[in-house]
C-alpha cells in the first residue's frame, strides 16, 4: 500500500493537483485554514476577528474582486486576531487579484500569469491590513484604521508592545491598492500598532496603487522585503515606529522611494527606528528618494541608491528636511549613491550637502540588500527585475547544504531548499515498483536545481544520472553523505528521468522542469 501511496504522490507532484475555488464572503469569526489545493476569493472586506487564528499553508493562493469604497474586497486581522500565514521559499503565498491568473499549478508559479507591474494593473483589489495593540503615537492610544467606519473591530493601537499578531512569512502580495473609502488607497500590507512578538519577513508588494508597505507604529521587526512598482510610496512609516526594517529593496516606485514620517500627536519623542542594508531603485517614474519631515525619528546605515537618470530627472533628494525637533536624535551612516556621470552627490541632499553618502559607480558598491534572500519565491527576482547591478559583491547566502557561499545574482545556483510537502508540489518519498529504496527529491517541479535526499529514505544509492526523453545522459554524478544538488538550470523545460543506482539494481523517478 505505501508504494502506491508514494507512487500517487510522484504522479499529482508532476502533474499538479486540481484546484477548488471558495468564495469568503463572511468575517471569520474561529479559527479556520486556508489550504492550498484551494483558490479563496475574497469579495468584500473580510476580518479576521479577535480570537480567531486564520491559518494559511504554504502555496495557497488568496485572490480579492475588484470594487471601491464599500465594494472594496481586503483582509483586516483585527486586534486580538492572529494570522499564520507561512509560506516556504519554493511555495510562497500569493495575494492577488480576481484578474491575475496566477495559480500554485501555473508553469510561471511564483512568477507572473497575465499581469505586470504596469499600472493599468494596480489597484485592482485592496490588501493585507493587520492591527495591533503595541504603542503608536497619537492623539488617543487607539484608533480607527483610515478609511474605514468607526467601529471597535477597525481600531489599532494599545499600550502592549509584545503584542503578538501571528506570522507573515514568504508572502507575495499583488496588485492592490484600491480606494477602501473617504479618499484613502490601501497599501499592499499595512502593519498598524504591530507588536514584537509577531513575526514578518521574506515580504514582497508588488504593483500597488498605494505604497507598497505601510507601518503605522508599533514595534514589529521586518526583514527581507521587497517593494516594486508601488504607485506610491515603495515603504511608509508613521505614527512613531519604533522597529528595524532589516535587506530591504525598493524597485521603481513612484513616488517616494521611502517616506518617513515622524511621530504625530501626544509623543514626538515615540518612534526612533532602523533602516538598514537596503538597496534602492529609481527610474523615470520616481519622484522624490527619500522624503523625511520635521520630526523624522530614523537610525539609516547601509542603504545604496542607483538608477538616477542623467542630466535630466533629480528625482527630488535622499532627505527632503532634516529633522528640526529637539526631541529626536536620528543617525545615518554607510549610504552610498550612484550618481550620473555630469552630476555631483551634492546634488541629491538637501542643501546640497552630502554629510552621509559616498558617491560610486554602479557594481563598486559596498552596502545594501543581500540579493540572494529574494531569489526563488519573489516575482520580482523570478521575473529578472533585480539584475547584477544590484549585487553587494562582499556579501551574500550560505548554502545550508554544502556550507558554500552563494551570490544568486551572478550564479545559477540557488541556496533556498524546501523540504515541507505542500499541495503536492514537492515530491517527497518516493518509491518506483520494484521496491528498492526510499528517497527524497526537491523541489520537483525545479527551474534551477533540486536535491537528492537519501538521508530520510532507506536507498543506499551512491551514483545519479539524469537522461532526456531521447534517452541522452545530461547530468550524472556520486551522491556523497546522502545529499546532493543537481543544476537544471540550462536544461530545456520538459520531462527527464532521474535514475539512482546502489548495490541493489535501478531506481527511477521523473523530473519536470518548469
Amino acid at each position: 500500500m505505501k508504494t502506491l501511496l508514494l507512487g500517487l504522490l510522484i504522479v499529482l507532484s508532476s502533474a499538479g493537483l486540481a484546484q477548488s475555488t471558495v468564495t469568503i464572503s463572511n468575517n471569520i469569526t474561529q479559527d479556520r485554514t486556508f489550504h492550498c489545493d484551494t483558490i479563496y476569493i475574497l469579495d468584500t472586506a473580510v476580518f479576521v476577528e479577535n480570537g480567531a487564528t486564520l491559518t494559511i499553508q504554504a502555496g495557497t493562493v488568496i485572490k480579492g474582486t475588484p470594487g471601491m469604497g464599500v465594494d472594496a474586497s481586503f483582509l483586516i486581522i483585527a486586534k486580538g486576531a492572529k494570522i499564520e500565514a507561512i509560506g516556504t521559499p519554493a511555495h510562497p503565498i500569493i495575494f492577488t487579484s480576481t484578474s491575475d491568473d496566477i495559480t500554485n499549478a501555473h508553469p510561471n508559479y511564483p512568477g507572473w500569469a497575465n499581469l505586470d507591474t504596469s499600472i493599468t494593473n494596480t489597484g485592482l483589489w485592496g490588501g493585507l491590513i493587520v492591527l495591533g495593540d503595541a504603542q503608536i503615537s497619537a492623539v488617543t492610544p487607539s484608533i480607527i484604521i483610515e478609511g474605514l467606519p468607526i467601529d471597535p473591530i477597525s481600531e489599532y493601537g494599545g499600550n502592549n508592545n509584545t503584542d503578538n499578531s501571528g506570522t507573515i512569512q514568504y508572502v507575495s502580495i499583488r496588485h492592490g491598492g484600491t480606494n477602501i473609502g473617504l479618499g484613502n488607497e490601501i497599501g499592499g500590507l499595512t502593519l498598524a500598532a504591530i507588536g514584537a512578538g509577531t513575526t514578518v519577513d521574506h515580504i514582497e508588494l508588488l504593483a500597488c496603487q498605494d505604497d507598497g508597505l505601510d507601518v503605522f507604529g508599533g514595534v514589529v521587526n521586518i526583514s527581507h522585503v521587497i517593494s516594486t512598482s508601488s504607485y506610491d510610496d515603495g515603504i511608509d512609516t508613521d505614527q512613531g515606529y519604533s522597529g528595524t526594517i532589516d535587506n530591504f529593496i525598493v524597485y521603481d516606485a513612484n513616488d517616494a522611494s521611502i517616506e518617513l514620517d515622524g511621530p504625530e500627536g501626544a509623543d514626538l519623542g515615540l518612534g526612533n527606528h532602523e533602516l538598514v542594508n537596503g538597496t534602492v531603485f529609481l527610474t523615470e517614474d520616481s519622484n522624490e528618494l527619500t522624503d523625511t519631515d520635521a520630526n523624522t525619528n530614523v537610525d539609516m546605515s547601509n542603504v545604496f541608491w542607483f538608477g538616477m537618470n542623467p542630466n535630466g530627472y533629480s528625482y527630488g533628494q535622499i532627505f527632503t528636511e532634516l529633522p528640526t525637533t529637539s526631541v529626536v536624535s536620528p543617525t545615518f551612516s554607510n549610504l552610498e549613491v550612484a550618481i550620473p556621470t555630469g552630476e555631483s552627490v551634492t546634488d541629491y541632499f538637501l542643501n546640497g550637502t552630502s554629510p552621509f553618502a559616498l558617491d560610486l559607480t554602479v557594481g563598486s558598491q559596498t552596502v545594501g540588500a543581500i540579493i540572494c534572500e529574494f531569489a526563488g519565491w519573489s516575482s520580482s527576482y523570478v521575473e529578472g527585475l533585480l539584475t547584477t547591478d544590484f549585487v553587494v559583491n562582499s556579501s551574500g547566502c550560505i548554502d545550508p547544504i554544502s556550507g558554500n557561499y552563494c551570490q544568486y545574482a551572478t550564479s545559477s545556483t540557488n541556496c533556498n531548499y524546501d523540504t515541507v510537502l505542500s499541495c503536492g508540489l514537492t515530491i517527497g518519498l518516493a518509491e518506483n515498483p520494484s521496491g528498492l529504496g526510499l528517497f527524497e527529491v526537491y523541489p520537483n517541479p525545479t527551474n534551477d536545481q533540486f536535491i537528492i535526499d537519501l538521508s530520510s529514505g532507506d536507498l543506499n544509492a551512491n551514483y545519479y544520472s539524469v537522461v532526456d526523453t531521447r534517452g541522452r545522459i545530461i547530468a550524472e554524478g556520486v551522491i556523497t553523505n546522502n545529499l546532493t544538488q543537481v543544476s537544471a538550470h540550462l536544461w530545456s523545460k520538459g520531462m527527464y528521468i532521474l535514475n539512482l543506482r546502489s548495490e541493489n539494481g535501478l531506481t527511477t523517478t521523473k523530473i519536470l522542469k518548469e
